[in-house]
């Protein structure tokens, strides 16, 4: 029986944290293959005797991982160290796994193609959700610049097994974010001083002979942006990490040629962003489509201010 490793960066989730590791101790596929690395930033609420008083109660390993430097992706790093599964699966504290026999799919998957290096989840809606972390499932993705700029993925093939569609796709830079992962897919990562998840999907998709599986309503609840101060928030801290990669790397963005350029543009236009909102909703039968049009103008203005000011003060994330 394979192995899979979980690994959770986190930092205070006393909110989420029974919620994330809940779902985890609902999947079908048996307890003793999955382990559970929690890369905790030194939390100063109740996480980790949360996490403690989980584990003594449910049979699957979890284990705490010191990240004292906080920053996620040197928490990744430390964890994958620590990691002894045959797959890697990155998920945030703030996610709940929505199907109990996820696990079991994202493995079938590499029997029904053989040769993939990964399965990316898909961002489910909420029931009873925020209007912004719904938005944020029917794009798939973190934000609105980041969905139109994204080259997306094309389907070569697709099976259905067990009553589950597996749809197989070429990798494109920018669109799988975090993936369950072959360990043998990413050795060349284990060690480093960081593991950033972005960086990992690059590498992967530069190379043509690598493919990805997606299944078909199979993914996550994303509960980490509920509000729209919170993604303001979090698509600051986004714009710092991404100055910090572009100073010392080439990001996705890179290999998107001056697509970025088009839609900031096309979004302050405002004329844009309103019809294509007016359309999708449509087209979707999906009134949240509706929240394109602001979402674009201020997801725009929000990366081009911080973009501008840490050029100015020439701050890095780590």
């Amino acid at each position: 029986m394979k192995k899979v490793t979980i690994i959770s960066p986190c930092l205070n989730e006393e909110k989420n944290i029974v919620r994330f590791l809940d779902a985890i101790g609902m999947q079908d596929y048996p307890h003793a293959s999955i382990e559970v690395l929690v890369a905790d930033g030194m939390s100063t609420d109740t996480t980790r005797e949360l996490i403690a008083e989980w584990d003594k109660s449910h049979d699957i390993d979890v284990r705490i991982v010191d990240n004292p430097r906080v920053i996620a992706e040197f928490g990744n790093s430390e964890a994958l160290k620590a990691a002894s599964g045959d797959f890697v699966y990155l998920m945030g504290a703030d996610e709940v796994i929505a199907q109990s026999d996820m696990i079991s799919r994202f493995v079938q998957a590499f029997d029904v193609f053989p040769d993939i290096v990964g399965v990316e989840q898909y961002f489910l809606y909420i029931p009873g959700g925020t209007l912004v972390n719904n938005f944020l499932s029917i794009i798939q993705i973190g934000d609105v610049m980041a969905r139109d700029i994204a080259i997306k993925p094309r389907q070569i093939a697709k099976e259905t097994v067990g009553g589950a569609v597996f749809r197989k796709y070429e990798f494109y830079p920018g669109y799988p974010s975090t993936m369950f992962l072959k360990r043998e897919a990413i050795k060349e990562f284990i060690g480093g001083g960081t593991y950033e998840e972005g960086q990992v999907t690059l590498k992967l998709a530069l190379d043509k002979n690598n493919k990805m599986v997606m299944i078909d309503g199979y993914g996550v609840y994303h509960y980490s942006v509920k509000s729209l101060g919170q993604y303001l928030r979090k698509r600051s801290r986004i714009a710092l990490k991404h100055t910090t990669r572009v100073q010392e790397r080439k990001t996705w963005v890179s290999y998107t040629g001056k697509r970025v350029y088009l839609f900031a543009m096309l979004h302050m236009t405002l004329v844009f962003p309103i019809i294509y909102s007016i359309a999708k909703a449509i087209q979707k039968r999906q009134v949240l489509w509706l929240l394109y049009a602001p979402m674009a103008v201020i997801t725009t203005i929000v990366y081009a201010w911080n973009w501008l000011k840490l050029k100015i003060t020439k701050k890095k994330a780590w």
